[in-house]
C-alpha cells in the first residue's frame, strides 16, 4: 500500500484521474482557441474559418470569395488547383494587376485575364505579360478594339498588316464606307485573310456580322478550298452587300466575287452576266472537284434572288447552302414566307427572327 501511495505522489495517475485531467486540458485548449479568434486579425480568422471547411467545393468558394473581398492574392494559394485559376483571375481583374494573371495555369484563361485588364486600362504594355504569338495577338486585339492603327506599327510586318487591315475593315463595315477598304491588305494568303476576318469580326456568326457570310454563301467555300479572295475585295463585298450598291461591287477585282456581289441578296441585283439574267453554263468549269458544286451553289442562290424563284434553292444539294438560299430570299424580299421552306426548326426560327428583328449586320 505504501508503495502505491508513493507512486501516486510521484505522478502516476489512475484511469479516473487521467480522465479528469484530459477534460481539463480540453477545456484549456478550447479557451485558447477562442482567445485566438479574438486576438488575431479579422482577416486571418476568416481565412482559417474557410480552411476549416471540410467540403472542398465549399472551401474553395469561401476562399475565392475572401480573396476577392480582400483583394489579397495570397489567399488563392489555399484554393485547390481545380479552382485556383478562377481565384487568381478574380483578384487580377479587381486589382487590375496583370502579373497575377501569370499565376493562372490555363493558357487561354491567362490570355483572357491579361487582355481583359489591357482592354479595361487601354495599356498596351499589359500585353507584355504574354509571350510569343499571344502577346502580338493581344496588341492586335486591343488596337482593333480601340481603333488605334498607330499601335499596329509596333508589331512585325505580318502582324502589323493583320492589325491595321482588321481595323480598316471594321471601319468600312461599321460605317458602310468603302473608302477604308482601299486601306485593307490586298493579300490572298488564306492564313492572313482568316486572321484579318477573325480579328475584325467579319464572320462573327448569325448574331454578329451576317451580311458578308450570307452574301458569300458557297463562295466562302471556294476561298477555303484554295481559290483565295483578296481581303480588300471581301471588304468591298461587305460594304456593297450592306448598301445594296452595284457601284461598290464594281470595285471588286475578282470575277467570281464580283458576280456573287452583283447578284447576291444584298448586292445591286444586277443579274446581267450574259445580258438576260442568267450565268453561262460553263462558268463553273474553271473549278475542280467540290469547288464546282460550291460554284453552282452560288449561281443557284443568285438566280433565286434575281428571279424571285425559290425552286433554284431547292436544287441545291448541300443542306446548309440550301437554307442560306431561302434565308437570303427572305431577307431580300423582307418576307418570312421563304423561311417556311427551311425544314430544320432552329434554322427556320433564326430565319424568322432575322426578318422580324430586321438584323442587317
Amino acid at each position: 500500500m505504501e508503495g502505491r501511495g508513493e507512486a501516486k505522489r510521484a505522478g502516476v495517475l489512475d484511469g479516473r484521474e487521467r480522465t479528469v485531467v484530459y477534460a481539463l486540458v480540453a477545456l484549456v485548449l478550447v479557451a485558447i482557441a477562442a482567445a485566438s479568434l479574438i486576438l488575431v486579425p479579422r482577416g486571418s480568422g476568416t481565412l482559417q474559418s474557410c480552411r476549416n471547411i471540410v467540403m472542398r467545393q465549399n472551401r474553395d468558394s469561401c476562399l475565392s470569395y475572401l480573396a476577392s473581398e480582400t483583394k489579397n492574392v495570397s489567399v488563392c494559394r489555399y484554393v485547390s488547383p481545380a479552382s485556383s485559376d478562377y481565384c487568381y483571375a478574380s483578384v487580377a481583374r479587381l486589382t487590375e494587376n496583370a502579373s497575377v494573371c501569370t499565376m493562372i495555369s490555363g493558357q487561354n484563361e491567362t490570355y483572357d485575364c491579361v487582355f481583359g485588364i489591357a482592354n479595361a486600362t487601354g495599356a498596351y504594355a499589359t500585353c507584355s505579360y504574354l509571350g510569343g504569338s499571344q502577346k502580338a495577338y493581344c496588341i492586335e486585339h486591343l488596337a482593333e478594339s480601340l481603333g488605334n492603327v498607330t499601335a499596329c506599327s509596333t508589331l512585325n510586318s505580318s502582324d502589323a498588316q493583320i492589325c491595321s487591315s482588321a481595323i480598316y475593315f471594321d471601319r468600312a463595315s461599321s460605317g458602310d464606307n468603302a473608302t477604308y477598304c482601299a486601306l485593307v491588305s490586298n493579300t490572298t494568303d488564306q492564313n492572313i485573310t482568316a486572321s484579318i476576318l477573325a480579328l475584325s469580326g467579319a464572320f462573327a456568326g448569325p448574331s454578329g456580322n451576317m451580311t458578308l457570310g450570307l452574301a458569300l454563301g458557297g463562295a466562302g467555300y471556294l476561298q477555303n478550298g484554295g481559290n483565295g479572295f483578296a481581303v480588300r475585295d471581301l471588304c468591298y463585298m461587305e460594304v456593297a452587300t450592306a448598301l445594296k450598291s452595284p457601284a461598290e461591287c464594281a470595285r471588286i477585282s475578282n470575277a467570281t466575287l464580283l458576280s456573287a456581289c452583283n447578284q447576291s441578296a444584298y448586292g445591286g441585283a444586277v443579274a446581267n452576266f450574259t445580258g438576260n439574267g442568267t450565268l453561262p453554263s460553263s462558268f463553273c468549269s474553271q473549278y475542280v472537284g467540290q469547288n464546282v458544286s460550291s460554284c453552282n451553289n452560288i449561281i443557284s442562290i443568285t438566280e433565286a434572288i434575281s428571279t424571285k424563284n425559290a425552286s433554284y434553292c431547292a436544287d441545291i444539294n448541300y443542306t446548309l447552302s440550301r437554307y442560306q438560299c431561302y434565308a437570303a430570299m427572305a431577307r431580300a424580299y423582307n418576307s418570312t414566307s421563304y423561311c417556311g421552306y427551311i425544314s430544320n426548326s432552329s434554322a427556320n426560327q433564326e430565319c424568322v427572327q432575322n426578318i422580324n428583328y430586321n438584323v442587317t449586320q
